[in-house]
């Protein structure tokens, strides 16, 4: 897997070096794609919900439904049920509201209709080293969003998502060390133009000790090598240490 072969390069430019402690917990991975339930909330690692405004607390969403044959955890903010977070389970391509596209087994939020965030939350289930890796992209012709990820309400990543497509994929990889009970939100805004109209936005994130990046995500090499030098880095600490940010 990426990670560890990122580990083994890493190692080469320490090797010799003295470790006070073993290697970090391996924290499992988690794919918020994968993981989808359409049933349970909480579930497991992730909730799916909202939020007023960015990093203010999590609302959970609690009455899941089908809208045009895509699973939904709704706010209900909206009479479309929006914000929330859908997940097309299907084996087929699904169009909701008309407009927004979703993929087989894709995951996508929406925003609500006075700028409230779409968000979903992982939370970290163990101590130790985890890679995050992802992106974002437009499902409406005209999506205009605005997209950030969290780790205890800190910014990690922020872009505008506009229009669909490849020009609209904004992506994110990053090497962290967590605590138990960490979280990192992943949240949809409506963007520039103050409106939630037309801004469903897709969502691939994986995170833990062994996640490889979701199809379409490809670290640059040089965030490969800073990744490889943070996980060897922090080999011997505890306390959180995190290298550069991708962005684009």
């Amino acid at each position: 897997m990426w990670v560890f072969r990122m580990l083994a390069v890493g190692a080469c430019f320490c090797a010799g070096a003295p470790f006070v402690n073993a290697d970090p917990i391996p924290i499992p991975t988690a794919d918020v794609a994968a993981d989808f339930s359409a049933t349970s909330n909480p579930n497991g690692v992730w909730r799916y919900g909202w939020s007023s405004t960015l990093g203010s607390p999590l609302i959970l969403s609690t009455s899941p439904r089908l809208r045009d044959g895509v699973n939904t955890w709704p706010g209900d903010l909206a009479a479309d049920g929006n914000p929330a977070s859908y997940h097309n389970g299907t084996s087929g391509v699904l169009l909701v509201g008309g407009g927004a596209r979703f993929e087989p087994g894709q995951f996508g939020m929406h925003p609500g209709p006075g700028g409230e965030y779409a968000v979903v939350r992982y939370t970290a289930p163990a101590e130790g080293s985890a890679a995050l890796a992802g992106a974002f992209s437009g499902q409406n012709i005209g999506t205009s969003s605005d997209v950030h990820v969290l780790l205890n309400g800190v910014s990690l990543f922020d872009a505008f998502v506009t229009d669909n497509g490849p020009g609209s994929v904004h992506q994110f990889t990053r090497m962290l060390t967590l605590n138990t009970g960490d979280t990192i939100d992943f949240a949809v805004g409506f963007g520039r133009n103050g409106t939630f109209f037309g801004d469903s936005t897709a969502l691939a994130a994986v995170i833990g000790s062994g996640a490889e990046p979701p199809p379409g995500v490809t670290p640059e090499p040089g965030t490969l090598t800073l990744l490889a030098l943070g996980l060897v880095g922090i080999t011997g600490r505890r306390k959180r240490v995190a290298a550069p940010l991708s962005m684009r």
